[in-house]
């Protein structure tokens, strides 16, 4: 058995150097005297234990180090979740300005859509009013007493057809088939020959402004149907001039006035 060993020279001692001390006492156990003995081996034990302690020690402090890794890794882990939240947060909020934009941009869409709807309809009514302007009639009727014949001027920008001539809604006269009369032409009514110039002078003695009422039946080029109301202005027992009346569409025409 080697001498004392002092608290700083065992505190230096290696491992390797604890295990030979070790080794030794077993070896000089062996052969001695039971005191001796129990002396080695308990100084053997000394030596083990120190070996025990130090491995330990190793071992507390390599899991003190795996538990701050660890601890490290779960506050990287944590960071790392509380920036993804920050950006998933960003990412959101940009979403969501995105989403308010798309739904300003189609409130405004939808507003534009309505008011290109208000125009276009404004525009299609415009336009129709303005066909209904072309297509309108516009007609006057004068009297020739010289050959007894009633004129009708057609005043409008579009054909009309004369389909009819009725004299105090009883005499009728009769009217060739598609009698078209083109703009500023004429169509001209004998009634030298025919029944109803009598039939107009006996009427308008009737009536004590001496006026016999006639209506002309016409059509645009639409076949809307209109009715021009007018008076036959009777003096001297003679056909003297026409009063011009009103036009009104007939019942049942397409025509809106």
């Amino acid at each position: 058995m080697s001498g004392y060993v002092r608290v700083e020279e065992f505190e230096k001692l290696t491992k390797k150097q604890l295990r030979q001390k070790a080794n030794d006492c077993f070896a000089a156990a062996d052969g001695a005297g039971e005191l001796v003995r129990t002396a080695l081996l308990t100084e053997a034990r000394f030596y083990l234990e120190e070996l025990a302690r130090r491995v330990d020690s190793r071992v507390s402090i390599r899991d003190l180090i795996l538990e701050l890794v660890v601890i490290i890794l779960i506050g990287a882990e944590l960071r790392l979740g509380f920036e993804e939240g920050k950006q998933q947060q960003a990412a959101f909020g940009k979403i969501q300005g995105t989403l308010a934009a798309l739904q300003a941009s189609s409130e405004a869409t939808a507003k534009t859509l309505t008011a290109l709807q208000s125009t276009t309809e404004g525009m299609n009514a415009a336009i129709q009013q303005e066909l209904s302007l072309f297509y309108d009639v516009s007609v006057t009727t004068t009297y020739s007493p010289a050959d007894k014949r009633l004129v009708i001027l057609n005043m409008g920008r579009t054909n009309v057809t004369v389909s009819g001539v009725k004299i105090a809604d009883v005499v009728a006269l009769t009217i060739p088939e598609g009698s078209v009369v083109s703009p500023q032409s004429t169509f001209n009514c004998e009634l030298a020959t025919a029944p109803a110039y009598a039939f107009i002078l006996q009427e308008a003695l009737k009536n004590k402004d001496g006026m016999t009422p006639f209506d002309i039946f016409v059509k645009n080029e639409r076949h809307e149907d209109f009715r021009i109301h007018s008076y036959f202005i009777v003096k001297d027992n003679a056909i003297a001039n026409v009063q011009e009346g009103y036009i009104a569409p007939q019942r049942g025409s397409k025509t809106k006035h």
